[in-house]
């Protein structure tokens, strides 16, 4: 089973590089330029992770990733937000607003699907006796 990433990006030449690099990968890609059709792709089909970009039409990344932790459905999904080059303080707000991860624009293609699989756990990995996974998603064991 593919890993399905959902691309929040108004600049359609980055979710285009993004999605090509990551299809590579193995993963499925979908991708939306604003936080409403986010919204409604998500809707759809639930995505393993997104990433997201803070500059978008309408509502801000940050907002969106706000909007979307408070949603008792959807707050689990993994974010990597895109954040500005040299922009610690855009790190520091996306990590306190929800997001697992930051990756700064320019990337490189290594670095992205290196965060990717950090937070998503394929479901052909073997697992050692015992361990409690989602396919696509990481979990914690509250058993202990």
């Amino acid at each position: 089973m593919k890993t399905d990433i959902l691309i929040v990006d108004d600049d359609d030449i980055i979710a285009e590089l993004t999605s090509a690099i990551l299809k590579e990968h193995g993963h499925s890609c979908r991708w939306a330029a604003n936080g409403k059709d986010a919204t409604a792709l998500i809707d759809d089909r639930r995505p393993d992770l997104i990433l997201l970009e803070d500059e978008l039409p309408g509502i801000s990344g940050l907002q969106w990733l706000r909007d979307l932790r408070g949603s008792a459905r959807d707050r689990l999904i993994p974010v990597i937000m895109f954040t500005r080059p040299a922009s610690d303080r855009d790190e520091l707000l996306a990590i306190y607003y929800g997001a697992q991860d930051c990756i700064r624009k320019p990337f490189e293609p290594d670095a992205l699907v290196a965060k990717i699989r950090r937070w998503v756990v394929p479901c052909d990995r073997p697992r050692s006796h015992g361990e409690a996974v989602l396919c696509g998603r990481p979990t914690i064991d509250t058993t202990r």
